[in-house]
């Protein structure tokens, strides 16, 4: 007997399940904001149709678990931003070359 993933895996490497599985899981995504499902079904996705994206997927995702931190901490981030302009301001940065 076979897991879940592994069936579903091969009913998605059918191009037209893969895009009806992908409506799905957007439609649920605006439903429900659940970022870690709507990201499992598009690794899923990725892998049943070749797995070329598959690191593209894990990067959208380490942007988006970022962007979420962010969110959640906007005083935090506001505490960094002031201690960087005051390093700025009292010499101890150095300047980034070709950046």
């Amino acid at each position: 007997m076979r897991n879940y993933r592994d069936y579903l895996i091969e009913k998605l490497a059918d191009h037209e399940e893969a895009i009806a599985y992908l409506q799905t899981s957007l439609e649920e995504y605006e439903k429900d904001g659940n970022t870690p499902a709507l990201l499992l079904a598009l690794q899923s996705i990725a892998k049943a149709q070749g797995g070329r994206v598959e690191q593209l997927l894990k990067d959208i995702e380490a942007e988006i678990q970022w962007d979420e931190t962010l969110v959640k901490s906007p005083d935090v981030l506001a505490a960094l931003a002031e201690k960087a302009r005051e390093e700025y301001r009292a010499g101890r940065t150095k300047e980034l070359k070709n950046f």
